[in-house]
Order: structure tokens, then C-alpha cells, then sequence
């Protein structure tokens, strides 16, 4: 069993009141965030001066606090949540405050960014690249989706459904240990 994060246990009151006491000294805006990876991701893409950014620990907390801020009309803070299956569940969250992301989260982002060919072109030879690509038929990026849709289906059926899959997770057990990369 983990243990719990303070900040995964946080209520949507303890933002708000964390965020109308950091207004005393802070002029800018406050950008909520889900969790500390999209922390340490929007660190790098926000002016830090203006820009305070807060960990909600969960999208439920930052919907929450967001949906109270709503009522006070505070245009000083906006959240950005994953989509996680949101679009393929036809949910919308409806906040004006609340941007959510076009895929399924910030791993997408950057798969389906320029950043995944730009890391592959450091990281990986040419021939071995070739050499894949040949093996599987596709390139490296479809083979690296393929490969992450079948978990996606297992996340998916273990939300809609509440199913639980009892395989411990190691990638090497369900992926080829050695690629020809």
C-alpha cells in the first residue's frame, strides 16, 4: 500500500484559502494544476514572476476549487486538467476557468509534439531506427502508440467498468525486452 501525498488529500477550501493568503503577496495570477509532474512541466512554460502555480492534487479538488472560485468571479486563477478519457466519455467539465488538455494528458502532448521526433534523433541510430520500423512494419511512433493503446483499454475498462487487472506492472513483462532499438 503507498502512502498518501498531502497534497493528493488537499479539499477544494484549502486551495482557496492557500491562494486568497498568497494574494496578499503576489500581484500575478495563479495557474492550479492536478498534480506535481504537470507542476514541474508548466514550471518551464509560465513566467514565474506573474505566474504562481499550485498543486490541487487531484482533477476532482481542482475542478472543485474552481467551480467555488467561479462564484467569487476571481480572474486571477485558471486551471489546466488532463482530458485523461473525458472526450471519449463525453464529459465536459463546462468552467471557464478550467482548460483541459487536447489529449489524453501532458505524455501525450509530447508524444504527439515534435519533442518525440526531435528525442529520437539524439537518442537512436539511424540504422536501428530503420531496422525497427522494417521488424514491425510501422514507424516508431504508431508502434510506440500500439503498444500504449492496449493499457489505455485496460485503464479505461478499469474506470467505466471499476474492473481491476491483477498483473504486476513491469513493461519488459508485456514488451518485447529487446527491441531492436
Amino acid at each position: 500500500m503507498g502512502l498518501i501525498s498531502p497534497k493528493s488529500a488537499r479539499k477544494p477550501g484549502v486551495i482557496i484559502a492557500e491562494i486568497n493568503l498568497l494574494k496578499e503577496t503576489h500581484d500575478g495570477g495563479f495557474l492550479l494544476v492536478e498534480g506535481d509532474d504537470d507542476s514541474k512541466f508548466w514550471k518551464l512554460h509560465v513566467n514565474k514572476k506573474n505566474c504562481n502555480i499550485r498543486i490541487a492534487g487531484s482533477k476532482s479538488t481542482l475542478l472543485g476549487a474552481a467551480q467555488q472560485l467561479e462564484s467569487h468571479q476571481d480572474d486571477k486563477v485558471v486551471g489546466v486538467i488532463d482530458a485523461d478519457f473525458d472526450h471519449v466519455r463525453g464529459i465536459d467539465h463546462a468552467l471557464g476557468r478550467v482548460i483541459s488538455t487536447d489529449f489524453h494528458d501532458l505524455e501525450m502532448i509530447l508524444i504527439k509534439s515534435s519533442a518525440f521526433e526531435r528525442v529520437l534523433a539524439r537518442i537512436i541510430d539511424e540504422q536501428l531506427l530503420k531496422a525497427f520500423e522494417t521488424q514491425y512494419g510501422k514507424c516508431i511512433l504508431d508502434q510506440v502508440l500500439a503498444f500504449g493503446l492496449v493499457f489505455g483499454r485496460l485503464r479505461y475498462l478499469h474506470i467505466i467498468d471499476e474492473m481491476t487487472f491483477p498483473f504486476e506492472f513491469s513493461t519488459y513483462k508485456y514488451i518485447d525486452a529487446k527491441p531492436p532499438l
